[in-house]
This record gives structure tokens, C-alpha cells and sequence, in this order.
């Protein structure tokens, strides 16, 4: 029974403390900032050759920032 309260009082302690590392506002007003700019670019996409541009964008920045990120979480 100790082991596991021993344990349980790790496991608490090290979410906690990657909660704190990786959740801050700082962070979090980033990736709002970084997504807001992606999205008005977006919005003021409006002819075909502008979409298709913004289409080769997104997934640039999917292929480059993201899947990678996505892939050390797993």
C-alpha cells in the first residue's frame, strides 16, 4: 500500500510539473497569436490562385511544425 501511495505521489508531482512546463499562458498566447495570423491569412484568400497558395501553405506548415511535434507526443 505505500508503494502506491509512493507512487501515485510521483506520478502527481511529474504531471504536475510537465503541466507547468508545457501549459503556460505564454505558451498558449503563442500558439492563439500563431493560429489568429494563419487565420486571417486565410480569410483574405479569396481567388482560386490565392487558395491554392494558401492550401500549399497549410500544409507546409502542417508537414513542417506540426505532424512533428505530433509524432514525439506519441
Amino acid at each position: 500500500m505505500k508503494k502506491i501511495r509512493i507512487f501515485g505521489n510521483t506520478f502527481r508531482l511529474t504531471a504536475l510539473k510537465r503541466v507547468q512546463e508545457n501549459f503556460t499562458w505564454g505558451l498558449y498566447s503563442q500558439k492563439l497569436v500563431n493560429l489568429t495570423k494563419l487565420y486571417g491569412f486565410w480569410r483574405f484568400s479569396v481567388s482560386v490562385k490565392e487558395k491554392i497558395k494558401m492550401d500549399r501553405y497549410a500544409d507546409l506548415a502542417y508537414h513542417f511544425l506540426i505532424r512533428e511535434k505530433a509524432s514525439k507526443i506519441e
